[in-house]
Protein backbone atom coordinates (compact mmCIF):
# COMPACT_ATOMS: atom_id res chain seq x y z
CA UNK A 1 0.00 0.00 0.00
CA UNK A 2 2.78 2.45 0.88
CA UNK A 3 4.47 1.64 -2.40
CA UNK A 4 1.25 2.45 -4.27
CA UNK A 5 0.96 5.73 -2.39
CA UNK A 6 4.54 6.68 -3.23
CA UNK A 7 4.11 5.85 -6.91
CA UNK A 8 0.87 7.80 -7.04
CA UNK A 9 2.51 10.77 -5.31
CA UNK A 10 5.42 10.77 -7.77
CA UNK A 11 3.03 10.78 -10.69
CA UNK A 12 0.90 13.46 -9.04
CA UNK A 13 3.80 15.83 -8.39
CA UNK A 14 5.37 15.21 -11.80
CA UNK A 15 2.65 17.22 -13.57
CA UNK A 16 2.64 20.95 -12.88
CA UNK A 17 -0.82 21.38 -14.40
CA UNK A 18 -2.22 18.70 -12.10
CA UNK A 19 -1.10 19.79 -8.67
CA UNK A 20 -1.42 23.53 -9.26
CA UNK A 21 -5.07 23.26 -10.31
CA UNK A 22 -5.82 20.91 -7.40
CA UNK A 23 -4.37 23.47 -4.99
CA UNK A 24 -6.53 26.11 -6.68
CA UNK A 25 -9.68 24.01 -6.35
CA UNK A 26 -8.89 23.05 -2.76
CA UNK A 27 -8.72 26.72 -1.78
CA UNK A 28 -11.88 27.37 -3.80
CA UNK A 29 -13.78 24.95 -1.58
CA UNK A 30 -12.34 26.66 1.50
CA UNK A 31 -12.82 30.30 0.50
CA UNK A 32 -15.76 30.25 -1.90
CA UNK A 33 -17.85 27.10 -2.19
CA UNK A 34 -18.07 26.30 1.52
CA UNK A 35 -19.16 29.82 2.52
CA UNK A 36 -21.62 29.95 -0.40
CA UNK A 37 -23.36 26.81 0.84
CA UNK A 38 -23.78 28.41 4.28
CA UNK A 39 -24.56 32.00 3.32
CA UNK A 40 -26.89 31.21 0.42
CA UNK A 41 -29.73 29.69 2.47
CA UNK A 42 -29.20 32.25 5.25
CA UNK A 43 -29.71 35.16 2.86
CA UNK A 44 -33.19 33.82 2.04
CA UNK A 45 -34.07 32.43 5.47
CA UNK A 46 -36.29 35.30 6.62
CA UNK A 47 -38.12 36.01 3.36
CA UNK A 48 -41.67 34.58 3.11
CA UNK A 49 -40.78 32.77 -0.11
CA UNK A 50 -37.10 32.37 0.80
CA UNK A 51 -36.90 28.56 0.60
CA UNK A 52 -38.63 28.57 -2.79
CA UNK A 53 -36.25 31.24 -4.08
CA UNK A 54 -33.17 29.36 -2.88
CA UNK A 55 -34.58 26.18 -4.42
CA UNK A 56 -35.06 28.07 -7.67
CA UNK A 57 -31.42 29.11 -7.68
CA UNK A 58 -30.29 25.52 -7.12
CA UNK A 59 -32.59 24.39 -9.94
CA UNK A 60 -31.02 26.98 -12.23
CA UNK A 61 -27.60 25.68 -11.22
CA UNK A 62 -28.71 22.15 -12.08
CA UNK A 63 -30.02 23.27 -15.47
CA UNK A 64 -26.69 24.96 -16.12
CA UNK A 65 -24.87 21.76 -15.19
CA UNK A 66 -26.90 19.82 -17.75
CA UNK A 67 -26.01 22.43 -20.37
CA UNK A 68 -22.34 22.22 -19.39
CA UNK A 69 -22.36 18.46 -19.77
CA UNK A 70 -23.98 18.72 -23.20
CA UNK A 71 -21.44 21.35 -24.23
CA UNK A 72 -18.52 19.04 -23.54
CA UNK A 73 -20.03 16.29 -25.69
CA UNK A 74 -19.06 18.29 -28.76
CA UNK A 75 -16.16 20.41 -27.53
CA UNK A 76 -12.57 19.20 -27.29
CA UNK A 77 -10.38 22.28 -26.72
CA UNK A 78 -6.81 22.21 -27.98
CA UNK A 79 -5.55 23.51 -24.63
CA UNK A 80 -7.80 21.82 -22.06
CA UNK A 81 -6.39 23.34 -18.87
CA UNK A 82 -6.66 26.82 -20.33
CA UNK A 83 -10.29 26.03 -21.14
CA UNK A 84 -10.95 24.77 -17.61
CA UNK A 85 -9.65 28.05 -16.24
CA UNK A 86 -12.02 30.08 -18.37
CA UNK A 87 -14.83 27.86 -17.11
CA UNK A 88 -13.57 28.25 -13.55
CA UNK A 89 -14.19 31.99 -13.84
CA UNK A 90 -17.91 31.25 -14.22
CA UNK A 91 -17.92 29.86 -10.68
CA UNK A 92 -17.57 33.43 -9.42
CA UNK A 93 -20.97 34.37 -10.85
CA UNK A 94 -23.21 32.82 -8.16
CA UNK A 95 -21.23 34.59 -5.43
CA UNK A 96 -21.26 37.90 -7.25
CA UNK A 97 -24.98 37.49 -7.94
CA UNK A 98 -25.79 37.01 -4.25
CA UNK A 99 -23.28 39.58 -3.06
CA UNK A 100 -24.01 42.38 -5.51
CA UNK A 101 -27.20 41.76 -7.49
CA UNK A 102 -30.58 42.52 -5.86
CA UNK A 103 -32.46 41.20 -8.90
CA UNK A 104 -33.65 37.60 -8.57
CA UNK A 105 -33.45 37.22 -12.36
CA UNK A 106 -29.79 38.22 -12.19
CA UNK A 107 -29.21 35.71 -9.41
CA UNK A 108 -30.84 32.98 -11.48
CA UNK A 109 -28.54 33.82 -14.38
CA UNK A 110 -25.50 33.75 -12.11
CA UNK A 111 -26.37 30.30 -10.80
CA UNK A 112 -27.23 29.03 -14.28
CA UNK A 113 -23.82 29.97 -15.70
CA UNK A 114 -22.09 28.86 -12.51
CA UNK A 115 -23.60 25.40 -12.91
CA UNK A 116 -22.53 25.31 -16.56
CA UNK A 117 -18.98 26.23 -15.61
CA UNK A 118 -18.76 23.68 -12.81
CA UNK A 119 -20.02 20.76 -14.90
CA UNK A 120 -17.95 21.56 -17.99
CA UNK A 121 -14.85 22.15 -15.85
CA UNK A 122 -15.31 18.76 -14.20
CA UNK A 123 -15.72 16.90 -17.49
CA UNK A 124 -12.70 18.53 -19.14
CA UNK A 125 -10.59 18.05 -16.02
CA UNK A 126 -11.29 14.34 -15.64
CA UNK A 127 -11.00 13.55 -19.35
CA UNK A 128 -7.65 15.38 -19.43
CA UNK A 129 -6.43 13.25 -16.53
CA UNK A 130 -7.58 10.10 -18.31
CA UNK A 131 -5.80 11.10 -21.53
CA UNK A 132 -2.47 12.04 -19.91
CA UNK A 133 -2.00 9.95 -16.76
CA UNK A 134 -0.85 6.36 -17.47
CA UNK A 135 -3.77 3.95 -16.93
CA UNK A 136 -1.89 1.90 -14.35
CA UNK A 137 -1.47 5.01 -12.17
CA UNK A 138 -4.75 6.77 -12.84
CA UNK A 139 -6.62 5.38 -9.83
CA UNK A 140 -3.88 6.52 -7.43
CA UNK A 141 -3.68 9.97 -8.96
CA UNK A 142 -7.47 10.26 -8.92
CA UNK A 143 -7.41 9.49 -5.20
CA UNK A 144 -4.96 12.34 -4.60
CA UNK A 145 -7.14 14.55 -6.80
CA UNK A 146 -10.31 13.81 -4.81
CA UNK A 147 -8.61 14.22 -1.44
CA UNK A 148 -6.76 17.37 -2.46
CA UNK A 149 -9.85 19.05 -3.86
CA UNK A 150 -12.18 18.27 -0.96
CA UNK A 151 -9.92 18.18 2.09
CA UNK A 152 -10.53 21.84 2.98
CA UNK A 153 -14.30 21.87 2.39
CA UNK A 154 -15.19 21.12 6.05
CA UNK A 155 -12.96 24.03 7.08
CA UNK A 156 -14.85 26.19 4.57
CA UNK A 157 -18.08 25.39 6.37
CA UNK A 158 -16.52 26.08 9.75
CA UNK A 159 -14.95 29.37 8.67
CA UNK A 160 -18.16 30.76 7.20
CA UNK A 161 -19.54 32.06 10.50
CA UNK A 162 -16.32 33.86 11.55
CA UNK A 163 -16.04 35.36 8.06
CA UNK A 164 -19.62 36.63 8.25
CA UNK A 165 -18.99 38.13 11.68
CA UNK A 166 -15.76 39.75 10.54
CA UNK A 167 -16.70 41.28 7.18
CA UNK A 168 -20.35 40.32 6.59
CA UNK A 169 -22.00 37.74 4.37
CA UNK A 170 -22.09 39.72 1.11
CA UNK A 171 -18.45 40.91 1.36
CA UNK A 172 -17.39 37.33 2.15
CA UNK A 173 -19.11 36.12 -1.00
CA UNK A 174 -17.45 38.86 -3.05
CA UNK A 175 -14.08 37.91 -1.53
CA UNK A 176 -14.66 34.31 -2.65
CA UNK A 177 -15.37 35.53 -6.17
CA UNK A 178 -12.21 37.65 -6.08
CA UNK A 179 -10.20 34.55 -5.13
CA UNK A 180 -11.57 32.74 -8.18
CA UNK A 181 -10.52 35.56 -10.51
CA UNK A 182 -7.07 36.01 -8.96
CA UNK A 183 -6.27 32.30 -8.82
CA UNK A 184 -7.34 31.87 -12.43
CA UNK A 185 -4.99 34.65 -13.47
CA UNK A 186 -2.16 33.04 -11.52
CA UNK A 187 -2.72 29.65 -13.17
CA UNK A 188 -2.86 31.18 -16.65
CA UNK A 189 0.50 32.88 -16.06
CA UNK A 190 2.12 29.43 -15.99
CA UNK A 191 2.98 28.78 -19.63
CA UNK A 192 3.42 24.96 -19.31
CA UNK A 193 -0.06 24.78 -17.79
CA UNK A 194 -1.65 27.26 -20.17
CA UNK A 195 -0.20 25.59 -23.28
CA UNK A 196 -0.77 21.95 -22.30
CA UNK A 197 -2.12 19.89 -25.20
CA UNK A 198 -3.62 16.42 -25.22
CA UNK A 199 -1.76 13.51 -26.81
CA UNK A 200 -3.14 12.33 -30.12
CA UNK A 201 -5.43 9.31 -29.82
CA UNK A 202 -3.95 6.09 -31.21
CA UNK A 203 -4.74 5.38 -34.84
CA UNK A 204 -7.29 2.64 -35.52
Amino acid sequence: MLRDLREGWREFTAHLWLWTVIVQVSLFFLLAFGPLQIFGPLLFAHAPDGPARWGGLLSAQGAGAIAGGLLTLHWTPRHPIRATQYLFLLLALPMLALGLCPSYAGQLAGFLFGGLGLAAFSVLWHTTMQRIIPPERLARVTAYDAFGCLCLLPAGYLCAAPMAGWIGQAPALIAGAAYIVLSTGAILLLRPVRMLTLPRPPAD
